[in-house]
């Protein structure tokens, strides 16, 4: 599907996965955003994508143990408590998206029509 730098970095359009996977843009879109609740990969910028040192390639198995070594904690998918802390991740975003949502539907009633509440 596209090249995988040293240490797992991505250059890859939404798109390009997309029709790789025989998916729309907006499934693959979802899919990666939850590898991304997952900790398996993270958003760099637009068709940058790293993946977890934990399934990235390096030129060696002793760079990829430093990698391993330096991540926090909280990256890891390898943590007893994943599962807890992928379904947190998805919850919140849920909860923010239905926020979001919510503001953009007050945005968009129409404004008080102060002129026909005047009393004459």
């Amino acid at each position: 599907m596209g090249r995988q730098e040293p240490g797992g970095r991505c250059l890859v359009t939404q798109d390009t996965v997309a029709q790789f996977v025989g998916l729309s843009r907006s499934m693959a879109s979802r899919g990666l955003q939850h590898l991304g609740f997952a900790q398996m990969v993270w958003k760099e910028g637009n068709g940058v994508y790293r993946l977890s040192p934990l399934i990235a390639g390096f030129r060696t198995p002793a760079d990829q143990l430093a990698a391993i070594e330096a991540m926090d904690d909280e990256d890891r998918f390898d943590h007893p408590d994943f599962q807890e802390r992928y379904e947190r991740r998805v919850a919140q975003h849920e909860k923010e998206r239905q926020e979001k949502a919510a503001r953009r539907q007050r945005a968009v009633e129409p404004p008080i029509d102060l002129a026909s509440r005047r009393q004459r």
